[in-house]
């Protein structure tokens, strides 16, 4: 994996770190930084039965999120479809991570009784 850009990958055992690369600006997410994340996470560096992966930022911060300082051409491969945007490729809204225990309880915040407004189903 000698063409990474924007991550650094290294193996030390069963371990496999995958370390987002850009200090200077947070490690904030730029092409193609996710490319290369998913390349490192495929390329099976942390094998069968090992201890998985690990995660780490650069310097001071883990990840400041997506980057668009410059606009969003560089993302325009990402997010439209022959030259429209496309909702359903529209990742600028998504979460970068979730980290849950495996005895967490997730729930919502809002009252159930009269009705969800992310459904828009009210009673």
């Amino acid at each position: 994996m000698s063409s990474l850009v924007t991550v650094l990958f290294k193996v030390a055992g069963p371990v496999a770190t995958i370390t987002l690369n850009r200090p200077e600006a947070l490690n904030t997410i730029v092409p193609p930084m996710p490319d290369e994340v998913a390349s490192c996470v495929g390329s099976g560096g942390a094998r069968s039965g090992g201890e998985g992966d690990r995660r780490a930022g650069a310097a001071r911060a883990f990840c400041a999120g997506y980057d668009f300082g410059e606009g969003f051409h560089h993302w325009d491969e990402g997010i439209t479809t022959e030259g429209e945007w496309d909702p359903g490729k529209d990742f600028a809204l998504c979460s970068d991570l979730v980290v849950a225990s495996e005895d967490a309880v997730i729930g919502t915040p809002y009252s159930r009784v009269w009705g969800v407004y992310l459904s828009g189903m009210w009673i």
